[in-house]
């Protein structure tokens, strides 16, 4: 794999998480979108460091293993 200063090796937050589980399955923004059902500027801001709006997030925890947990500590997170 070639060196890419953007891949999260140790995601920390939300944002790196979803970035990491995609680049890890060789994945596009807009293919990893258009499997999650969402335009691909969404998935952008996601990974961006917007926290996906909770109607969202029930997709999210189907694409992503153990998302819910990472999910929900950032959303405290964002609340305290």
């Amino acid at each position: 794999m070639d060196y890419d200063p953007t891949y999260p090796k140790n995601p920390t937050n939300l944002a790196q998480y979803i970035r990491k589980f995609r680049k890890d399955k060789g994945l596009l923004i807009r293919e990893f979108a258009k499997e999650l059902g969402i335009h691909k500027f969404i998935l952008i801001k996601w990974e961006g460091g917007r926290l996906p709006h909770p109607k969202y997030l029930k997709k999210l925890r189907r694409a992503i293993p153990g998302l819910a947990a990472i999910a929900q500590n950032s959303y405290q997170k964002n609340v305290t």
